[in-house]
């Protein structure tokens, strides 16, 4: 291995890189096991701030800013999971312009298996091991480095 190949390797880059991929194959697998291969772990991130939000009103630019993503790649993913049948947008009273996402029926039936089978799971098992100080930790400098980036 070169020089420059070993550095990246033991980059901050690489590991963060390898460990997304990582939860994203297992997530996958899991929504598979339960049915649900249209639902992309972004889609369940979503709809897991929306049931948790659900007695407020939630539009796409909260979305886009709590999970620090833009305005056309929001709109894209918005527009499958409505395709897909697990949110709609109806427009505010007040100003029709304002779409509020609301979730389906489709949605609200995995409620369940979406918190404990797919997040839950892969939650409990990327921190196996790991003391509360060291998740605590890894919080701190993850949100350290979001924080530099902004």
């Amino acid at each position: 291995m070169s020089k420059q190949e070993t550095e990246i390797k033991n980059g901050v880059i690489y590991e963060i890189r390898t460990l997304n991929n990582m939860m994203m194959r297992r997530a996958e697998a899991s929504a598979r096991i339960i049915g649900y291969e249209d639902c992309t772990l972004m889609h369940r991130l979503i709809l897991t701030y929306l049931y948790h939000k659900k007695d407020e009103p939630v539009y796409q630019k909260d979305l886009e800013r709590v999970f620090s993503v833009n305005k056309s790649t929001m709109t894209a993913i918005l527009k499958v999971m409505e395709k897909n049948q697990y949110i709609c947008r109806v427009p505010e009273k007040r100003d029709a312009r304002l779409k509020c996402l609301c979730l389906l029926p489709k949605a609200i039936a995995l409620k369940d298996k979406l918190a404990d089978e797919v997040i839950g799971q892969t939650e409990r098992q990327l921190t196996n091991g790991l003391t509360e100080e060291e998740i605590e930790n890894f919080i701190a400098v993850v949100r350290k480095m979001k924080h530099n980036l902004e």
